[in-house]
This record gives structure tokens, C-alpha cells and sequence, in this order.
């Protein structure tokens, strides 16, 4: 921290970056540096107008100067893996003003944001093995997540995913797999993940079309070209039904409205495959029901 505090310019930015790279040790090294930052920052601001912040504001603006970088570094949402797994299973069922330190413009390189769409993962590669790789790992942490949640958004079948990206960093932080191996294992999710963004297309659907498509055959019995067409067929003709003649305002407010929606989920699903047995019919009723409930009513 001295040494923060002590160097200027190009130093000081190095000094920040090769603490980063410390910091980002594990997830619970990372953590708990931030939850000391955020109390010194309360405790510095608990002082004021006492004269003594003065003594202490550059050593308090280094740990803050530190923290910003890794959030710049950590997002969205500083990969809170908790937090977000918690947001998901919900979807599926500072007073006294201070001015921020002077290094914290230079730190923002550190969290440029990757665009996974655009990315050349040879050359991504490349400059993971000539860089500071717990930062560069945790950038990619950080865009591959926000990826995941932008897709989930709109398909929740796709909450696997998730899972995968959870169960990486958990043997990450438990020393199971070391930097490099969890790096390689991030990229070819993100290469999946960007083939799953195009998937519509080639299904010859649109996104939305193919979150209904997926409910109903993940998980569905086995079936011929025609009988899985005829499904998509049926995915299509039911999110047109329902948008040109069943979502009004405030729909999902109005038990009639509500009662109309279903009503015309199951008489669009019952013109599934004979494959889909009856015990099958009603639960992928109660499946598209949810999904169309949960993101047809919301704002946007």
C-alpha cells in the first residue's frame, strides 16, 4: 500500500495492477479485501471534518484506488457468483461526498469490457500467457457471465450454463484446477455460448420462438424430423396467438386475461406429437404457463 501511496504515473499504475493480480488470489482473498476496503471507507467518512482524515486519506485512497480496479476488473456485479445463482432460482420458481483517487481514470483499461461475439480466442490466448493472468481471468469471468445472464434472460432452459460457469470457479477457488486450466475451460464455454446466441438461426426461428421450442423438448421423448418440426411449428403458431390476440396491458393482473392465456397454451399444446403422452402435455403446459408469465409481463 506505501508503495501506492509513494509512486506516481506509469508506477503507480504498475504498483496497482501487480496487487490486483495478488489480490485476485481466489474469490474469498478477493472478498474479504473488499469488505476491509468498504470499512475503511466507512470509518474515513465516520471522521470527517476531523483533521486527522487528512493523515490517512492517501492510504485510505490507495485501498479504494485497489477495490476499484478489481470491480473494474470483476464485473458485472463483481462476479458474485452467490448473488447471481440467487437472482436466478428467483426468475425460475456514500452520505459525505469524497472524491475518488486520482489513479482511478488510469485503472479503468483494467475492466475493459470483452465482447464475447467479437472476441479471437487464439489471439485471447495469446495474451493470457504474456499477461497478469489472475486479471485476465478474471475479465473473462466477467464476460462470460454477463453473456450467460443476457441469455438466461431470454431462455431459462439455458440455466445449465450457469451451472457449468458455477461449478469452474468453485474448483478454481478450492485449488482443484489452477489458473491456466480454468482460462482454457472458460474460452470453449464462451465459444459455446456464442454458438448457442446463434442457434435460432439455425433452427430457422426467432429467439423467442426458441425459448418456447426448448421447454418443450428439453427434456422430450424421442421423435422423427417431422414430429420436431411439427413442435417448432407449434412454438411459433403459440407465441403469434399470443401476441396478436391474448397479451394486453397489464394482463397477468386480470384472472380472465390470465385464465385466456392459458387456456390458449393448452389448446396450441395439444397439437403436439402423439409422443407427447398426457402426464408429458400437462407438464409442459405448466412449463411454457411459467415462462410465459414470468417474462411477457415484464416491462421491456
Amino acid at each position: 500500500l506505501q508503495d501506492v501511496v509513494s509512486k506516481s504515473g506509469m508506477d503507480k499504475l504498475n504498483e496497482i495492477k501487480d496487487d490486483v493480480e495478488i489480490l485476485l488470489k481466489n474469490e474469498e482473498t478477493k472478498k474479504k479485501f473488499l469488505n476491509y476496503s468498504n470499512l475503511v471507507d466507512r470509518l474515513f467518512k465516520a471522521i470527517l471534518p476531523d483533521p486527522l482524515a487528512n493523515e490517512i486519506k492517501p492510504m485510505r485512497d490507495a485501498i479504494i484506488a485497489l477495490a476499484d480496479a478489481i470491480k473494474n476488473v470483476s464485473s458485472p456485479d463483481e462476479v458474485d457468483i452467490s448473488l447471481v445463482i440467487n437472482k436466478i432460482e428467483a426468475v425460475l420458481d456514500r452520505s459525505i461526498v469524497i472524491n475518488k483517487p486520482v489513479v482511478s481514470d488510469a485503472i479503468g483499461e483494467m475492466g475493459t469490457r470483452l465482447d464475447l461475439s467479437k472476441i479471437d480466442f487464439e489471439k485471447l490466448r495469446k495474451q493470457f500467457e504474456k499477461s497478469r493472468k489472475r486479471t485476465e481471468l478474471e475479465k473473462l469471468k466477467g464476460a462470460v457471465l454477463e453473456k450467460i445472464l443476457q441469455l438466461i434472460a431470454i431462455n431459462k432452459v439455458r440455466v445449465d450454463f450457469l451451472e457449468r460457469f458455477k461449478k469452474m470457479i468453485e474448483e478454481y477457488n478450492l485449488g482443484s484446477a489452477n489458473v491456466e486450466q480454468v482460462y482454457q475451460e472458460l474460452i470453449k464455454l464462451a465459444q459455446n455460448l456464442n454458438e448457442e446466441e446463434r442457434r435460432h438461426i439455425k433452427e430457422e426461428i426467432s429467439e423467442e420462438e426458441l425459448a418456447i421450442f426448448d421447454i418443450l423438448m428439453k427434456p422430450a421423448p424421442e421423435m422423427s424430423t417431422k414430429e420436431r418440426n411439427q413442435v417448432k411449428r407449434v412454438a411459433k403458431d403459440l407465441l403469434e396467438t399470443l401476441k396478436r390476440k391474448k397479451f394486453s396491458l397489464d394482463w397477468r393482473k386480470r384472472q380472465q386475461s390470465r385464465a385466456s392465456v392459458r387456456q390458449a397454451i393448452e389448446v396450441k399444446l395439444d397439437e403436439l406429437p402423439p409422443v407427447f403422452i398426457k402426464e408429458m402435455y400437462e407438464q409442459k403446459c405448466n412449463l411454457v404457463w411459467q415462462h410465459v408469465f414470468d417474462v411477457y409481463g415484464r416491462v421491456g
